[in-house]
């Protein structure tokens, strides 16, 4: 297990699911059970076994739903929970990242409440210096994915789903580690496009500009280890093949 004087995560769960209908109707995405456990508990185990115990939590749809279930599984076990409420879900994720602006003030995990991965993904990832993102370099791309190019230095210096797929060094899976100042600068793009009139975005976007001038984020690879982001039936249906291994992952820790 890496040594890491990161203990801090915030995690997006604000979205409203709408293409899991009716599953989602009156639940958080995050909450789908995927296996033995729901999303959101694979994700808290991954983190917990890290040592990573100051969480925050940026709720929209179902918000009670999701800040209950916390209550009631982790009410007694050393873990800080905080939440942050999205207000306004509409204006897409780059506003639930921008709603946890204060706690950005030190180093972090940013996940996204829907992505199933193996929890060995997130040793590699602490084991890298500054920001990085975590990349997986394996699988085939579509043209939904949150596409990344990466230079000969390991560094991301494009990401969008808009990138062609032949140009694509793979998919970003919804899963970081960002310093403070590289946050800064995140945060300061997402204003500039807010001043711009520009919502209805992801934060990827912020995060595009950024790359775009500076390197400062780098590629983590999944190193072929499983995950996937759960936006369709389809999706869940596909995690479902994996969620053994990650379960096992998570005995193994």
């Amino acid at each position: 297990m890496p040594k890491t004087i990161m203990n801090q995560a915030v995690i997006l769960a604000a979205g409203s699911s709408t293409r899991l209908r009716p599953l989602t109707n009156n639940i958080p995405k995050t909450l789908l059970k995927v296996g033995r456990l729901t999303i959101f508990d694979m994700a808290i185990s991954s983190l917990i076994n890290l040592g990573i115990n100051n969480i925050i939590v940026v709720t929209g749809h179902a918000a009670d739903v999701l800040e209950e279930h916390i209550k009631m599984n982790y009410n007694d076990k050393g873990i800080i929970f905080r939440f942050v409420r999205n207000d306004k879900p509409t204006l897409g994720n780059i506003y639930s990242f921008y709603t946890a602006r204060d706690y950005m003030d030190r180093d972090f995990i940013l996940l996204n409440s829907d992505v199933l991965f193996h929890p060995k993904i997130l040793e590699y990832l602490l084991m890298l210096d500054g920001s990085a993102l975590v990349v997986d370099d394996h699988k085939q791309l579509g043209e939904e994915e949150m596409k990344v190019k990466v230079n000969g230095n390991g560094i991301i210096k494009d990401i969008s789903k808009n990138i062609p797929i032949e140009e694509a060094d793979g998919e970003y899976i919804g899963v970081m580690r960002l310093t403070s100042d590289d946050a800064s600068k995140v945060i300061r793009s997402i204003e500039s496009l807010f001043k711009e009139g520009r919502y209805n975005l992801y934060y990827e976007d912020a995060m595009r500009l950024v790359a775009n001038r500076e390197d400062c984020f780098y590629k983590c690879s999944t190193k072929g280890l499983p995950c996937i982001e759960i936006d369709t039936i389809e999706d869940l249906n596909n995690a479902m093949k994996i969620a053994y291994d990650i379960e096992r992952g998570l005995m193994l820790l």
